[in-house]
């Protein structure tokens, strides 16, 4: 019996050294962490760190969490490359690796990193540009011509989520030239400003006599012909719809086929020159009125310089209406 149990003590000592020695053996073989830097890399961000451009094996090591945060480099420009050196590597690892133990790194010749990048193309700057001006020209779109977009042939930018803001530079008329900034936003941070320009044509409508116009005459409607005209300036000076002169006075004579301007038509006077008015003196209390004669032509609103008949007195009075003006007192 004695010697049963000593010989069970035995074989379970032997078991726990062979299991002692192959537990050490298994951390001694993991306490050796392997970094292997890749001769390629793609990298999204702005700085390149270990993790990018290396490998780890085992991938299961406690320390390859804070290894692989090591900042190694600036990335290129989004759609770029850069070369390392093996050089540049050692002298950057060397920096953060001289108190580590049990790692072995393996770095090649050169590394080559690209940025990756996303690309907006001519076509959608394009798209960009005409899209602003479709939303905010006061014209109908199917009015607007729009010619000799200058956008560049692509931008490329940092991968994220896109998207962009436009305004105009400046104040614009939304005819002719006109000139726009683009903003592009990655993961809503200004990234790159984009210039666009643009020529826009707008078709505008104009007045013109039908046929020659004498001055003091009232124009009719069968006196016009409405054109349009695909212009690149925009005129106010130009009447552009006919209710702006039918019903007016011509002030000059008109040629045939002529455009016609605000400066070549009035409002038909309602008072005028020598005619007998009535004057209407008011307050907040008391209304007088009395007869009067006009010294010069007016319109609505107008001031006009009348005289009283019966005291010979004159004075600047508003036209109200056809033959009536009013005073303050």
């Amino acid at each position: 019996m004695g010697t049963m149990l000593r010989a069970t003590k035995y074989v379970i000592l032997s078991l726990l050294v062979i299991v002692g020695c192959t537990f050490w053996a298994g951390l001694a073989n993991a306490a050796l962490l392997k970094v292997l830097i890749k001769e390629k890399a793609v990298v999204e961000s702005e700085k390149v760190s270990l993790g990018d451009i290396a490998t780890f094996h085992p991938a299961t090591d406690p320390r390859v969490g804070r290894l692989a945060c090591i900042k190694i480099a600036p990335s290129p420009p989004p759609g770029k490359g850069v070369c390392l050196k093996h050089t540049f590597l050692i002298y950057r690892l060397g920096a953060f690796m001289a108190n580590e133990k049990d790692i072995k790194v393996k770095v090649p010749q050169t590394l080559f990193i690209r940025r990756k990048a996303q690309v907006v193309t001519e076509m959608q700057l394009k798209r960009i540009f005409t899209e602003h001006v479709k939303k905010h020209a006061p014209w109908p779109f199917n009015r607007i011509r729009i010619e000799k977009i200058s956008v560049p042939k692509r931008v490329l930018l940092p991968s994220g989520k896109l998207r962009w803001t436009v305004r105009a530079q400046g104040r614009t008329h939304w005819v002719g030239p006109v000139s726009l900034t683009v903003s592009f936003w990655v993961n809503e941070r200004v990234v790159k400003k984009v210039p666009m320009s643009g020529s826009l044509l707008v078709t505008q409508q104009f007045l013109k006599a039908r046929n020659d116009l004498k001055r003091g005459i009232i124009v009719r409607p069968d006196d016009l012909v409405v054109v349009e005209k695909l212009t690149d300036s925009f005129n106010d000076m130009y009447l552009t719809d006919p209710k702006e002169a039918i019903g007016k006075q011509l002030l000059r004579t008109v040629r045939g086929g002529q455009l016609l301007t605000r400066a070549m038509v009035r409002d038909v006077p309602w008072v005028r020159k020598g005619q007998q008015i009535c004057i209407l003196a008011e307050n907040e209390h008391i209304k007088v009125t009395t007869t009067g004669r006009a010294l010069g032509d007016g319109c609505a609103g107008e001031q006009v310089k009348v005289v009283n008949i019966s005291s010979g007195k004159e004075l600047f009075a508003t036209v109200k209406g056809p033959g009536i003006v009013v005073v303050q007192f």
